[in-house]
């Protein structure tokens, strides 16, 4: 069975793209995904997410690959439907892409 991913969509939205909180479920504590000198557009969008996927590949453990994680999007009630849509179709295209980071 594959270990669980959450990620905090609101993270995203709050730090104007910067910072993506997300923890590993049954785990101890969560993390945060954090890039310098992100822009607030729809291309930025899909390059952030995907750069934020990228580092969280390379915090997991050694012996671990995103490939070995199911991930799920947690989307709090202060999103809107365009911010849920515009990230979850980021989401999709970056995640089945490329699994190797």
């Amino acid at each position: 069975m594959k270990k669980q991913i959450k990620i905090d969509v609101a993270s995203f939205y709050l730090s104007d793209f910067k910072e993506l909180s997300w923890h590993i479920e049954g785990g101890s504590g969560s993390d945060t995904s954090t890039l310098e000198g992100q822009q607030s557009s729809e291309k930025a969008i899909s390059q952030a997410v995907e750069k934020h996927l990228q580092q969280i590949g390379k915090s997991l453990p050694a012996s671990d690959s995103l490939s070995d994680y199911e991930m799920s999007l947690a989307f709090s009630e202060d999103l809107t439907e365009q911010q849920k849509e515009d990230f979850t179709a980021a989401f999709n295209d970056s995640n089945t892409r490329d699994e190797s980071y």
